[in-house]
């Protein structure tokens, strides 16, 4: 008498967590759809704009992931002319942005302009900034 047993194994699931680690990449947030599988994007860290093409890799396959508007994703800069144009390589969920938000790169623009000209302030760096105001010395500016 023989017994036959099925194979059974437990796969388990040991997806890293993709991080904006070369320099060609960016976190984005996604804007309009144009159609034909390209976005408007906005980089996170700098606040530039461009259009982001879909890499074909997440558009078909097992790795297929539908892009959603104001969603946040890492793309990868394909211009080497400096056109703004990009591949949208993977999309976070909204616990994934929570673990990368600490990432420098994923620092937040919060105002992009003011009256003096033009200046870029990041998200937790208004506190600082008021502290610096606050710790001047206007008696020591008059006497200089």
């Amino acid at each position: 008498m023989s017994y036959h047993h099925t194979h059974r194994m437990n796969h388990t699931k040991t997806t890293e967590l993709p991080h904006a680690d070369e320099d060609n990449q960016y976190y984005a947030l996604v804007g309009k759809p144009l159609g034909s599988g390209q976005f408007e994007i906005t980089i996170v860290s700098t606040g530039a704009s461009g259009i982001a093409q879909i890499r074909g890799n997440i558009r078909k396959g097992p790795k297929k992931q539908i892009i959603q508007q104001g969603k946040y994703a890492l793309v990868q800069d394909i211009s080497y002319d400096q056109t703004g144009q990009y591949y949208i390589t993977h999309q976070y969920s909204d616990d994934q942005v929570k673990k990368i938000s600490s990432d420098e790169k994923f620092q937040r623009v919060t105002a992009v302009a003011d009256t003096a000209g033009t200046s870029v302030t990041y998200e937790g760096a208004a506190a600082s900034a008021a502290v610096e105001n606050a710790e001047i010395d206007e008696d020591f500016i008059a006497g200089i």
